[in-house]
């Protein structure tokens, strides 16, 4: 438990939740689908296979302990299937995703990547609130200024957020054509 005030000193009571190490559950299924979507590895609309499977040890459920058969990306991704992205995770490849996680500022993410192995999508690391957070913000900040920028992309949109107090900053200044890991395309179908 963080920040509990009844508790005396000697318990911690004050805990910055936002920057502590905690595992992201299913929050890493969307920065996954983004990336296969951008290298063109899947559709929206394409089949996702949702059926028992087992890796050695490990053998991914889908949290209502049934599953689907063949289930459309877009919809394993807004019922957060975990089958269909361990399997989508095993095609990607865990180091690349691995080292896209940590692109993005997701630094908690520090062992090799085959220490997390395919639970990496489904929680099987630690990221803080703050980094989670500023991905997705990332996210919204492309899609809130493709328009304006002429469908151009601005590198500072996936940092961590700093407060600037009383100051503005161009939306329009460094921009780049390319669009970095996840183009505002396949962030639109996020």
């Amino acid at each position: 438990l963080g920040n509990v005030p009844q508790l005396d000193e000697v318990h911690s009571p004050a805990v910055d939740l936002i920057q502590a190490a905690r595992s992201p559950g299913s929050l890493l299924k969307p920065m996954l689908y983004g990336l296969a979507l951008e290298e063109g590895l899947i559709t929206p609309s394409q089949f996702l296979v949702d059926v028992p499977v087992t890796f050695g040890q490990f053998s991914p459920a889908n949290f209502s302990e049934n599953f689907s058969g063949a289930v459309p990306a877009d919809l394993a991704l807004s019922r957060s299937l975990n089958v269909p992205f361990v399997l989508l995770l095993r095609e990607y490849g865990i180091a690349k995703m691995h080292a896209h996680a940590k692109s993005f500022g997701c630094n908690f993410i520090n062992k090799p990547a085959d220490h997390y192995g395919l639970s990496l999508v489904l929680g099987g690391c630690e990221v803080s609130l703050e980094q989670i957070s500023s991905w997705f913000l990332g996210l919204a900040r492309q899609q809130r200024y493709y328009y304006e920028r002429q469908g151009q992309y601005a590198p500072n949109d996936w940092k961590i957020p700093t407060l600037l107090v009383d100051q503005f900053r161009d939306p329009l200044l460094d921009l780049d054509p390319r669009p970095g890991p996840i183009g505002a395309g396949a962030g639109h179908q996020i």
